[in-house]
């Protein structure tokens, strides 16, 4: 946009400068051939009066901007100060052609202000103050008197007037309103393409994006609704892979928990009961992610205090030390089992690391917190992010039991919520997980 508008200036700027030095010379032409004029027709009036009619003739002819004086004689080319242009020779012709004489000489000079113009007999080679230039023309008249006659040139027009000025700006207003409309109409799509990409990266079940627009904005679309079908069908292919998997292993590691029963080595049974348990979990907690990154459940109305009573009385014979503050009744939109089994997994992860464990909620603006506070030793803070990848445990953690899923189904849940979860470390020990996502719609 920055750009477009310079480049605007600049050409507007080029061509009304164009436009001005034009102006200028058409309007120096236009004067010097009125000059040529005007010299013409007072020569030929003097060329015929003689003595006292010619000084009261001469009187007439001064005008503020047109003087004619009589002279004694026309100067020599190197007595006269004035400087011999190009610009002046053919003007100098002209008035020869025109006047139909030789004894012309036409110099384009520094004249003087305030009037203070040379007196007869001067000339130029008196020392005058710098002032705007003129015309000079020395011509000899049928009789042998010289005459010299000179007038003002009007200044350059190159300079800005104001009503050009007020153009420019109306012109540049207008082509600005433009150019923000035509962006406006580019940049749309691309907005709207922007959003569709960080909604599919939060939710890959997302509408498809509206193949509709300029030929560039469909092909984009469709290249995106492309892409996002072609991750579905990877996840999908993903998930199924796993579920089978994981389905498949409950049947043999339920035979081993009846073989394990039948072992008379009291200390080898439970150690192989302890085992398959903990390979129970795995499973369950794999099938349990499956089905949150491919679920589909709508969202809906809930009361987040009932929601959050039941779930601490649910998950009471895992986290016996649980304070809950009751907040007031408050309807928030929500995947009431999804959001019931990522919160149950932050408490029991948080009881597995912590002896006292805290859940509160509060509804910031349109926003729903929920904060889940252990009194704990902590996690470092470069694995505070790795702790979410699936199947991945602290060293100090691998002896709790489960696969590594609890803080990745959260955060999944937490996602397709269009929300977030983070960790942070507490000044006094233990960590905060805050579970937030936009659902605060009181009801």
């Amino acid at each position: 946009m920055l750009v477009m508008v310079a480049g605007l200036l600049l050409a507007l700027a080029a061509s009304n400068l164009i436009h001005l030095r034009d102006r200028d010379r058409f309007a120096r032409q236009m004067n010097i051939d009125h000059y040529v004029e005007r010299v013409s027709a007072a020569v030929r009036v003097l060329d015929q009066e003689r003595g006292a009619r010619r000084a009261d003739i001469l009187k007439v002819m001064q005008t503020p901007l047109f003087r004619v004086q009589p002279v004694d004689a026309l100067p020599a080319p190197e007595d006269i100060r004035f400087t011999d242009s190009p610009q002046s020779r053919p003007v100098e012709a002209r008035l020869k052609e025109r006047l139909g004489r030789e004894a012309v000489i036409f110099r384009i000079a520094p004249l003087p202000r305030r009037g203070d113009w040379p007196p007869a007999g001067d000339h130029g080679q008196r020392r005058l103050r710098p002032a705007p230039s003129g015309f000079v023309t020395f011509v000899g008249l049928v009789d042998g008197s010289v005459i010299r006659l000179t007038s003002r040139a009007p200044g350059s027009t190159t300079s800005w007037p104001a009503r050009l000025l007020m153009t420019l700006a109306v012109v540049l207003l207008a082509s600005l309103l433009l150019a923000a409309l035509a962006v406006r109409f580019v940049v749309r799509p691309l907005r709207s393409v922007a959003a569709q990409a960080e909604q599919i990266g939060r939710d890959l079940q997302t509408p498809a994006m509206s193949e509709t627009g300029p030929t560039e904005v469909r092909q984009v679309a469709r290249a995106m609704n492309s892409m996002q079908e072609k991750i579905r069908q990877l996840f999908e292919q993903r998930s199924r892979f796993l579920a089978a998997v994981s389905h498949d292993l409950r049947t043999p590691i339920t035979r081993l928990r009846l073989r394990a029963e039948l072992v008379d080595d009291e200390s080898l049974r439970v150690r192989m009961t302890r085992d398959l348990d903990e390979m129970g979990r795995m499973v369950q907690e794999t099938l349990e992610f499956i089905r949150d990154e491919s679920s589909r459940e709508p969202m809906r109305k809930v009361d987040l205090n009932a929601l959050l009573e039941a779930l601490v009385e649910d998950v009471s014979e895992q986290v016996e030390d649980v304070a809950y503050e009751p907040i007031e009744r408050t309807v928030v939109r929500c995947r009431p089992p999804a959001l019931r089994r990522a919160l149950g997994n932050l408490l029991v992860n948080a009881a597995r690391h912590g002896d006292h464990v805290t859940l509160r909620a509060r509804i910031d603006g349109g926003s729903v917190v929920v904060e889940v506070i252990d009194d704990g030793p902590g996690i470092p803070e470069g694995e505070l992010e790795r702790v979410f990848e699936p199947f991945y445990r602290l060293d100090k953690a691998r002896g709790d039991g489960g696969a590594g899923l609890g803080l990745s189904i959260a955060r999944a849940v937490a996602e397709s919520h269009g929300g977030t979860l983070t960790l942070a470390n507490r000044g006094g020990g233990g960590i905060c997980a805050r579970f937030e996502w936009p659902g605060g719609m009181p009801d």
